[in-house]
């Protein structure tokens, strides 16, 4: 509607967005995440809109993997709280505190995110599907399992080091991992299996629709992030299939287990 290229701000965009903005019997404005919160609210409140809310998803910054001017937006919206929100909306108890150390006014709400209970349980016979489709169904196997997209603040690089060190004393031991770059054309992932020799005792599964079933095929959880999370959903969604879940202490995580 604005027509502005991703990535990029144009005076153009932003004159637009204000038009609309203006001409919309809008009730509440809610942005979502830093570079959001910055600009739609800035011209929510040029738009002389009120019931502007602020959306902050995750947790830690990390300064040395997110680049320069996300670091400075986001000190631009500490400054800029005490003028813009009317609420700051966030999912993690951390991000209260941290942000409030940066200098964020205090106006924050807090909302957990949530799972269905009818569609994570403990289930035997997802369990037994799920390690079938795996070709892992010997029940003498013990499989650890992540489910996260290929990132770097997942730190996939950590947890195969680590693994490694367990499957050197365990033979029975399988490490499984689920999400989007997982797989057998991610040369990284690959090239670190090599060179830690643990090729044979890791399976990449790419995306999955059914997390349940996951869930229910792992014996144990894992969270390896060594940043930038929330309320990272797996963390509960394991939990209520009744599998144990690790976690670094990012985010809210360990406050979850």
């Amino acid at each position: 509607i604005i027509e502005m290229p991703r990535g990029r701000l144009t005076l153009g965009g932003i004159v637009k967005l204000i038009r609309l903005l203006k001409n919309n019997n809008t009730d509440v404005i809610q942005t979502w995440q830093y570079h959001a919160d910055l600009i739609g609210g800035l011209c929510a409140k040029l738009a002389g809109k009120k019931n502007i809310i602020w959306n902050i998803r995750s947790a830690e910054l990390s300064k040395k993997n997110m680049k320069f001017t996300t670091v400075l937006v986001v000190k631009i919206c500490a400054i800029l709280s005490q003028w813009i929100p009317d609420k700051i909306v966030t999912c993690s108890k951390r991000s209260i505190d941290l942000r409030k150390r940066m200098g964020y006014k205090d106006k924050f709400y807090y909302i957990p995110n949530g799972y269905d209970k009818s569609t994570f349980y403990n289930s035997l016979k997802q369990r037994t599907e799920t390690r079938k489709l795996w070709n892992l169904s010997n029940k003498d196997l013990i499989l650890i399992g992540m489910v996260a997209r290929y990132n770097h603040q997942k730190n996939h690089s950590g947890l195969l080091t680590a693994f490694s060190l367990v499957q050197k004393q365990f033979n029975n031991v399988r490490l499984v991992l689920i999400g989007k770059g997982m797989n057998k054309d991610n040369y990284s992932i690959v090239n670190m299996m090599d060179k830690l020799s643990i090729n044979d005792s890791v399976k990449l599964l790419s995306e999955s629709n059914n997390i349940a079933g996951v869930m229910n095929g792992l014996d144990i959880h894992v969270l390896s992030s060594s940043y930038g999370e929330g309320f990272p959903n797996v963390v509960l969604e394991s939990m209520a299939c009744g599998t144990p879940s690790i976690v670094t202490d990012v985010g809210d995580a360990a406050y979850l287990v």
